[in-house]
């Protein structure tokens, strides 16, 4: 399987994962606006209830004052009457209770309610880091396969090394060696991460790559790239033992940047 191959097949595992992950997340968010959609139904119900009895409520009222104001006009009073004002109040406190456990359960759906809607807008927000976990991978991706593709596009045993110069107004040219440039500039190692080149000190010969993927995503990368190399080669040694002292030293204070996948460019 060839590099193209294996980033493809790669990238289509990542996706596939992903979108099933999202697929799953869009099933619970449709589920949970069903459950909704029926609570709400419900609180339309109880809220039908409530209208109605208090309808009862105050038709009840009414009748109760009609029967007072008889009572008030009979003074020795009626017993059928009083049984009847005795059941209406009866009624009338029943509705009373209805009323208030009515609102009870009211209250509970509108918690409930409120429930799903906080459910609702943790399952959104995961869906949108699913997303961004997709577009970081896909990043990631695309700088290893950049990266790679410099690894095989670049053929450095007929050729010289490639190396940084430093001229005298302290501008850094990319520039492969000659004699004319070899004498008159500085020569410089330097190395590579998916977007940054660094100078690195030369005497750094056993640095791995392992070492390097301390600020990567450590399941990504080692999914991508199952090899162990490190940057002690004949070429970096021999590039080594071109620069002097002074040139290591400078080369030392001159480091910026500690490199994510760091390897020698030659």
């Amino acid at each position: 399987m060839d590099r193209s191959s294996f980033f493809n097949n790669l990238q289509e595992l990542f996706e596939a994962q992903l979108e099933i992950q999202a697929n799953h997340l869009k099933q619970q968010l449709a589920a949970k606006d069903a459950e909704i959609a029926q609570l709400q139904q419900q609180v339309v119900t109880k809220d039908a209830t409530i209208a109605k009895l208090q309808d009862q409520l105050s038709s009840s009222e009414h009748n109760m004052q009609h029967f007072r104001n008889q009572l008030k006009q009979s003074a020795r009073g009626n017993d059928n009457l009083r049984t009847d004002l005795q059941t209406y109040i009866l009624a009338l406190g029943k509705a009373k209770d209805d009323i208030s456990s009515t609102k009870g359960e009211l209250v509970s759906l509108q918690r409930s309610l409120d429930l799903k809607a906080n459910l609702l807008a943790t399952t959104e927000k995961q869906l949108s880091e699913a997303e961004d976990k997709l577009k970081i991978a896909q990043r990631r991706i695309d700088s290893l396969e950049k990266t790679m593709m410099w690894q095989g596009l670049i053929d450095y045993s007929n050729r010289e090394p490639f190396t940084i110069f430093e001229d005298e107004s302290h501008e850094h040219t990319a520039v492969d060696q000659s004699p004319f440039m070899k004498n008159r500039f500085k020569r410089f190692q330097f190395y590579t991460t998916f977007d940054t080149i660094v100078e690195q000190p030369a005497d750094e010969e056993n640095a791995s790559i392992e070492e390097s993927f301390e600020a990567i995503d450590t399941k990504v990368v080692m999914a991508a790239i199952n090899i162990k190399c490190t940057t002690s080669t004949p070429r970096k040694r021999e590039a080594s033992t071109m620069l002097s002292p002074q040139h290591k030293q400078s080369a030392k204070k001159k480091r910026h940047f500690t490199p994510l996948f760091a390897f020698a460019v030659y």
